[in-house]
């Protein structure tokens, strides 16, 4: 069986590198009596398949990833989620098939807060640049003393705003802002089929719909 499912990483899960994503999820599948295959050749691995990359320390609400099973039921995925580690929760999982995830992870969405939110409009006009060293921006827009924006593209780092951000001296490093990605997933226009932003606590301003199934 092949699974989709969502999960977040919040606190010092956020600082789990995400190489070490797979093994933790493997880990707590098989504390939770799940039978995982395996990838063949000389070293077979869990077959488990992650979103783009995040840099360590951004914490994120609803991740994609997939996972294939043996077997799976409903007491089987409230044991899994029992078995994650403090910070990390799975929000849904259901069974796919089609395209791979990584060719369903067209655009990532973010929050930004700065420790000086007189500098949020800089950082809009950074993004709005092109100069942020993520891809095309799809989406921009201020609420309250936040930046919420979408790009396409999400492989492309966000340690790469970072360092734009602190090239442009609107923030001195790290410790001057608060980056979180709130999805990755698709944008279909002004429908949205599928968000967990709501339900994490954030509503986004503009439409996104996950790549994750429905809990």
């Amino acid at each position: 069986m092949r699974l989709r499912f969502l999960f977040s990483k919040r606190g010092r899960a956020a600082f789990l590198p995400h190489v070490e994503l797979p093994k933790v999820f493997a880990r707590s599948l098989r504390r939770a009596g799940v039978l995982l295959c395996h990838t063949e050749g000389f070293s077979p691995r869990p077959k488990i398949s992650l979103g783009p990359a995040l840099p360590m320390g951004v914490p994120a609400l609803a991740e994609p990833g997939e996972i294939w099973v043996e077997k799976w039921n409903q007491e089987t995925s409230d044991r899994w989620k029992n078995c994650l580690p403090e910070g990390v929760s799975v929000l849904a999982v259901q069974e796919v098939s089609g395209p791979a995830l990584h060719t369903l992870c067209e655009l990532a969405a973010y929050r930004l807060r700065l420790r000086n939110p007189e500098r949020l409009d800089d950082a809009e006009r950074l993004l709005q640049s092109g100069e942020s060293g993520l891809g095309a921006l799809k989406e921009c827009c201020r609420k309250a003393e936040a930046l919420f924006f979408s790009v396409e593209t999400p492989e492309k780092g966000v340690g790469n705003l970072v360092k734009a951000l602190i090239g442009a001296e609107i923030a001195a490093g790290w410790d001057d802002l608060f980056l979180l990605r709130l999805c990755v997933g698709r944008s279909e226009g002004d429908s949205v089929s599928f968000d967990f932003g709501e339900e994490c606590g954030i509503s986004l301003p503009f439409p996104l719909v996950n790549v994750g199934g429905a809990p």
